[in-house]
């Protein structure tokens, strides 16, 4: 726990969404999140999407924000720290325990249903049941051995895409997107600038309605 890496590296599972508003593409190839494949940080309170962004047109593209929708409709931006992210996690499931009926607070759920959905596994809708699988926080994770903090620190910054991102003519933009741990995501919205314009490419999210989400037993 606290700034420990994963014990044993995994491949996420790949997802591959996308959404394209011409001349840009964007791909969701896979989700990171708390102790499902592909974690490189032990209990880490966040979903990291990894995503990529092909400008297809003659001029450059500018992916200026980001905007990530669970199951409520509540919107949430990347966030570029990783202990800034575990704490918004923490007040979200404050939010969520004294507003939505019947949460369940219970470790690892969500990537279960995650890589059941996407190996076909298990057939996953929305938010049934109104129970949520969260992971429980861990009281004093942000104290512990400075070393092992700034290791975490330095992994979350080489995969992290850095907002604003230029995407060059013809060329392809690739990273992960950090947000607080995001129940039922919807969709995920790319704001873009280009020639004087806005372009909004808006990425349809419906296989991850299970996502931290479990129903009633």
């Amino acid at each position: 726990m606290k700034y420990k890496a994963a014990t044993k590296e995994t491949a996420p599972v790949p997802l591959n969404l996308t959404g394209e508003q011409a001349p840009v593409l964007v791909t969701v190839h896979s989700v990171i999140v708390y102790r499902g494949p592909g974690s490189w940080k032990r209990d880490a309170y966040w979903d990291e999407y990894l995503v990529s962004l092909a400008n297809r047109g003659g001029t450059p593209a500018t992916l200026e924000s980001v905007a990530l929708a669970d199951f409520t409709g509540t919107l949430s931006a990347p966030s570029d720290s990783p202990w800034v992210l575990e704490k918004q996690s923490r007040t979200r499931e404050e939010q969520l325990k004294a507003n939505t009926k019947d949460v369940l607070i219970q470790v690892g759920g969500g990537y279960v249903v995650l890589s059941a959905v996407m190996t076909g596994g298990l057939a996953v809708g929305g938010f049934a049941g109104g129970v949520l699988a969260m992971p429980v926080f861990v009281a004093g994770t942000i104290y512990s051995n400075v070393h092992h903090r700034h290791k975490i620190e330095d992994e979350f910054a080489r995969r992290h895409l850095v907002l604003p991102a230029l995407i060059p003519p013809g060329q392809t933009v690739q990273g992960s997107l950090f947000f607080r741990i995001s129940p039922g995501p919807r969709q995920i919205t790319f704001l873009m600038q280009q020639d004087g314009a806005y372009l909004k490419v808006i990425v349809d999210l419906t296989p991850l309605a299970g996502l931290h989400l479990r129903a009633k037993p």
